[in-house]
C-alpha cells in the first residue's frame, strides 16, 4: 500500500518488442491485457538487420535505435529474433515464438541462457494443413498450367493426376502433421510419417498407416519406391528427396527444453508442431 494515498502502488511498465509482422487488432489484443503493458513495434528493423547481415547489417543510425528498444526489453516475440538477442537484452525474461518450430535458436545461446521460450505450437494446424493440401492438389491436377493457359487464352486438353492411392510422405507427425494426415486419409492417400520419439516401423497407429523413426524412412523409401510422396508443401516422385528432407531433419536436431504448452509441454527437439 502506498501510505500517502492508501492506494495500492502502480504496477511499473512491462516493455514488449513486437518483432514479427503482427496485424494491428492482434497488437491490441494483447495491449488490453494490462495497461502496464508498453508495445513496440521493430519488425522492419529486425527484418533488415537479417537480410542485410551478409552486407554488413544496419546503418549506424538504425542500429542504434533498434539496441536502444532491446536494452529495456523484457518481452519479445518474433518470428526470427534479433541477432545477439541475450547480449543486446539484458533484460529479457520472455521470448514468445509466433511459429511452431523452435529449431532456428540452435546456437544462438538464447535456450541456454534461462530465458523462458514458447512457441505457437498447434494454432497453426489447421491453416498450414489446409495450404498444404492446397499445394498438392495444384501440383496433382496442374493447376499453374491451368492458370498460365487461361492467361493466354488457350485451351489444351490434358489428363490431371489424381492424389487417391499416392503415398503421402510427413516428416515430423506434430500437430501439423496430424492435420495433414486427416487430410490425406479422407482423399484416400496412403500416409507414412516419421516421429523423432519412434523407435521402429509402427503399422497400428492412429490416424497413419506407417510411422517410421527418421533414420529408417531413408532405407524403407528406396525399398519400397514411394511414389507421390509429399514433404512439407511439395508432392515428389524422387525418392531421393525424401531422403534429403529426412537427414536435414536429422541434421537440425535441437538440445532438448521443455517449452511450456497443452498437455504439460513440448520440446524444442520435437520434429512435428
Amino acid at each position: 500500500m502506498n501510505p500517502s494515498s492508501g492506494l495500492p502502488p502502480r504496477s511499473r511498465t512491462v516493455n514488449v518488442l513486437i518483432a514479427s509482422r503482427l496485424e494491428p487488432q492482434f497488437q491490441q489484443q494483447i495491449a488490453a491485457v494490462n495497461p502496464d503493458l508498453k508495445l513496440t513495434e521493430v519488425c522492419d528493423l529486425v527484418s533488415a538487420e537479417l537480410r542485410l547481415a551478409p552486407s554488413g547489417g544496419l546503418p549506424p543510425e538504425k542500429r542504434q535505435a533498434l539496441d536502444e528498444c532491446l536494452s529495456s526489453a523484457e518481452v519479445v516475440l518474433a518470428q526470427m529474433p534479433p541477432r545477439d538477442l541475450v547480449r543486446r537484452a539484458p533484460s529479457l525474461r520472455w521470448l514468445h515464438l509466433v511459429s511452431a518450430g523452435a529449431d532456428r535458436l540452435a546456437g544462438t545461446g538464447i535456450l541456454e541462457s534461462g530465458v523462458i521460450v514458447t512457441n505457437s505450437s498447434g494454432i497453426h494446424r489447421d491453416t498450414i494443413s489446409e495450404f498444404v493440401l492446397t499445394m498438392m492438389l495444384m501440383l496433382a491436377k496442374g493447376a499453374s498450367a491451368c492458370f498460365q493457359r487461361q492467361q493466354n487464352r488457350q485451351w489444351k486438353r490434358f489428363v490431371p493426376g489424381e492424389l487417391k492411392g499416392k503415398t503421402l510422405g510427413i516428416v515430423g507427425l506434430g500437430r501439423i502433421g496430424q492435420g495433414v494426415a486427416r487430410l490425406g486419409i479422407t482423399l484416400g492417400m496412403r500416409v507414412v510419417a516419421t516421429r523423432r520419439s519412434a523407435v521402429r516401423r509402427e503399422s497400428d497407429v492412429t490416424g497413419v498407416d506407417a510411422l517410421y523413426p527418421p533414420a529408417q524412412t531413408a532405407r524403407d523409401a528406396q525399398r519400397e519406391r514411394l511414389r507421390g510422396v509429399a514433404g512439407a508443401a511439395y508432392a515428389r516422385d524422387d525418392p531421393a528427396y525424401w531422403r534429403s528432407g529426412v537427414e536435414g531433419h536429422e541434421a537440425h536436431r535441437l538440445p532438448h527444453k521443455r517449452l511450456p504448452g497443452p498437455g504439460g509441454g513440448r520440446t524444442s527437439a520435437d520434429p512435428g508442431a
